[in-house]
């Protein structure tokens, strides 16, 4: 046993009640801070016992490719509302009414939901209207089919202390991550996105492909005239 660990990564493993007895049973729970699961085999209950015994606990992963529905973030709230860091990629069937619960984390400063497909564009409604609008400084949005250059746009201007976005447009066929010819009717929104961004001091790495020379300088002029806006004092 680490006598001084505080984190504790779960990815590949197959969690049983037995092996969760033998966790408790440690001093582990009494000076976890992070819990992190990928691709883990445990179910929601053990999740949550998990979670219960962990006073200090800042940082949770959720499970990949799991959907764990509304009941389970609700018990999740009530456990365990001072949560700073949630992860829950690929739980794709977790939607909009799940959200309504996690955006009530007063404390999250971190949100990572790359490819949950069941969001719909309405959930950036649902994030800032719940407390964790003021908190949030970080934020995947990477591969969420829903949330395109407007909801992104909405989301950064809504949540003020926002530094950090991980954001990818769908692309032709399914492909995610470069601006395409079938993107240049968004350049405005596009490029407000990056405005945005540059005010906040938020880095912005643009990829593009087969894109008109004039929607590419658009997009370039955009990015320098931001970068120079940005660094002009405030009066």
């Amino acid at each position: 046993t680490c006598t001084n660990a505080d984190q504790i990564d779960l990815d590949f493993c197959v969690v049983s009640p037995a092996l969760v007895e033998w966790l408790l049973a440690s001093p582990l729970p009494g000076r976890l801070v992070a819990l992190r699961m990928g691709r883990t085999a445990i179910s929601p209950d053990l999740i949550l016992e998990l979670v219960r015994a962990c006073p200090a606990l800042k940082e949770l992963a959720l499970p990949s490719l799991m959907c764990l529905g509304r009941p389970f973030y609700e018990a999740l709230h009530a456990t365990r509302p001072t949560l700073e860091r949630i992860s829950l990629p690929h739980c794709g069937n977790d939607g909009d009414e799940c959200f309504r619960v996690l955006a009530s984390f007063g404390n999250l400063v971190e949100l990572n939901v790359a490819s949950m497909d069941a969001l719909t564009p309405a959930v950036v409604d649902v994030v800032l209207k719940g407390r964790c609008a003021a908190s949030l400084r970080a934020a995947n949005l990477s591969c969420v089919p829903a949330l395109g250059a407007a909801e992104v746009l909405k989301l950064v201007k809504g949540c003020p202390a926002l530094t950090t976005v991980a954001w990818e447009l769908a692309g032709e066929g399914g492909g995610w991550g470069c601006v395409t010819a079938e993107d240049e009717d968004n350049l405005i929104l596009l490029g407000e996105i990056i405005s945005q961004a540059k005010q906040r001091d938020i880095k912005v790495v643009l990829i593009a492909d087969d894109v008109s020379p004039a929607a590419l300088h658009q997009l370039l002029r955009q990015h320098h005239h931001s970068r120079r806006r940005s660094a002009w004092p405030k009066s």
